[in-house]
């Protein structure tokens, strides 16, 4: 799952980096702002599609040293 999240996250800030940030709108003489409104609509989204990524895989990170703590005090109870 981390590694699904983390290739999601990748993908993600490539888009953003090469596609999104690189559309460029002022050599536009129409619909301008229109094409400025609908970039940043879709950056934003991708943003939030990081950001969302970022918290799922500190959530899965901290599920992970969870089970290892609770593992190693289980072992030491066992010792």
């Amino acid at each position: 799952l981390r590694s699904t999240l983390a290739s999601l996250h990748g993908s993600a800030t490539a888009l953003l980096a090469t596609r999104l940030d690189a559309l460029h709108t002022a050599d536009l003489t129409s619909g301008r702002d229109e094409a400025r409104a609908k970039r940043k609509a879709l950056v934003a989204a991708a943003e939030r599609v990081i950001e969302r990524a970022e918290a799922q895989i500190r959530e899965v990170d901290l599920k992970k040293a969870r089970q290892a703590a609770e593992a190693a005090v289980a072992s030491s109870a066992e010792a």
